[in-house]
């Protein structure tokens, strides 16, 4: 599994490393910040809304991303996720798409993946 604290080392050298050449190949590297999470289930309302984090979005041709970092998760544990956003549609300055990936932190000692939706700025 991920140490939250190497993770976060691991990101930021990266990013150290990145960030200061242009890329040849048109990607770019974004430091990202957490997102907001809804819980639309009455019985959900204790988990957390603010989803406090950090991480890394090298963005690829073809509307592609590659993307990691840790977070708050809703239940208030470190999670770590690695995954790969494609978010092809635009409407205005708003990217929509979705994101597959695998994180840690929901399932003890377990890495959980999934699919979900995703809209960026």
């Amino acid at each position: 599994m991920f140490k939250p604290l190497g993770l976060s080392v691991l990101l930021f050298a990266c990013a150290a490393c990145w960030s200061g050449a242009a890329r040849a190949d048109g990607s770019s590297l974004w430091v990202t910040t957490g997102f907001r999470s809804w819980h639309p289930n009455e019985s959900q309302s204790h988990f957390r809304q603010e989803n406090i984090g950090i991480g890394l979005a090298l963005e690829l041709p073809h509307d592609l991303s590659v993307v990691g970092g840790t977070y708050v998760d809703s239940d208030n544990r470190r999670s770590n996720y690695l995954g790969v956003m494609y978010q092809p549609l635009r409407l205005g300055g708003v990217h929509f798409g979705a994101l597959a990936g695998v994180v840690t932190g929901y399932t003890p000692g377990r890495l959980s993946n999934g699919i979900v939706p995703m809209a960026s700025l």
